[in-house]
């Protein structure tokens, strides 16, 4: 179950012989306010929307995984001096040399070490912590809907275990993957086959929308103009505009990885906003590598009742399908 600001997004998987099948993919819209950024503001509400998606949908007997991110989440990827896992989890909160910037007492911490069969001195480990009170609070509503949890994923790891469990030796090189939801862009930038930054950007399809209002169109218009064959005049000056903040937070994010390569690999959009017109020749323009839409439906057997309504329609739902991926595969 991926819980958006502005929709709830569920996905069921099953899974047998070897064989993974997405069988229903189904989301509900989420009231302004109820949701900020990765902040839940009325969680009575949002357990009352999900309630609802719940019955609609006639699920039943629900074992979810859910996910946490944006500030929430803090993730950095460490060379430590080889040891075992329980040794460099208890290890790291006191190790100098590794400056973990979060309160370890509200934060759940955990580690994934990236080389665990090397045989070198030092090890590659991608530290995690996220913050007590938001997975407390997503279980909760979770629960209260008549849930239950199978675990907490996060929403970069999620994305991820999707896109390499369908192009694996992708996953391996360079890459980019960008979920373009309503407020925010989540990037997670792989490099050696595990995400090497993992940030939200508030570079959503709202700010585009906000961008068209500056043309005096009215909310409700410009989200119709999203959808339209025939935008007007406006459109394209704010589509730049909107596209460019985008591209700059792309190259900061592949930046960081090492410094002075700014260089993303191929990117590959996924949310509402990757199937935007004209997104993805905008940004191979721009950055000059190749771009395409990942739809993991491309490469997941869908079941005969999943009736989407649009082609590449799966990218919406690629969180939803790789927290689920959790529990099948």
């Amino acid at each position: 179950v991926d819980l958006g600001n502005r929709s709830i997004k569920a996905a069921v998987l099953s899974g047998a012989d070897g064989r993974t099948v997405v069988e229903h993919l189904h989301s509900a819209a989420v009231p302004p306010a109820m949701v900020a950024g990765n902040e839940i503001l009325d969680a009575e509400g949002l357990t009352e929307e999900l309630l609802r998606l719940f019955d609609n949908a006639a699920l039943k007997r629900i074992s979810a995984t859910i996910a946490v991110g944006g500030n929430d989440v803090f993730i950095r990827r460490v060379s430590m001096p080889r040891m075992g896992y329980q040794e460099a989890l208890q290890q790291l909160p006191k190790n100098q040399s590794i400056r973990i910037p979060v309160d370890v007492k509200n934060n759940k911490l955990d580690i994934h070490i990236t080389d665990p069969r090397g045989d070198g001195a030092s090890m590659q480990v991608l530290i995690v912590a996220a913050k007590k009170e938001a997975i407390t609070l997503r279980q909760k509503v979770l629960i209260e809907a008549g849930a239950t949890i199978h675990s907490v994923d996060i929403d970069a790891f999620a994305l991820f275990n999707v896109f390499a469990h369908l192009h694996g030796e992708i996953a391996k090189e360079r890459a980019t993957l960008v979920d373009i939801g309503h407020e925010s862009a989540l990037i997670v930038v792989l490099d050696r086959g595990f995400p090497a930054v993992a940030r939200r950007a508030y570079v959503g399809v709202s700010h585009l929308i906000e961008k068209l209002g500056d043309g005096n169109l009215m909310p409700d218009e410009a989200e119709q103009v999203l959808r339209s064959d025939n935008p007007p005049a406006i459109y394209p000056e704010a589509f730049h505009g909107w596209g460019e903040q985008l591209v700059e937070e792309l190259t900061r994010s592949a930046g960081a990885v090492t410094r002075g390569d700014a260089h993303t690999g191929p990117i590959y959009l996924s949310g509402g906003g990757a199937l935007i017109d004209g997104m993805g020749e905008f940004l191979r323009d721009r950055s000059g590598s190749h771009v395409a839409v990942f739809d993991p439906l491309t490469g997941i057997d869908a079941g005969k009742d999943l009736g989407l309504s649009h082609e590449q329609d799966g990218a919406m739902y690629a969180l939803a399908i790789g927290l689920a991926l959790r529990q099948v595969v």
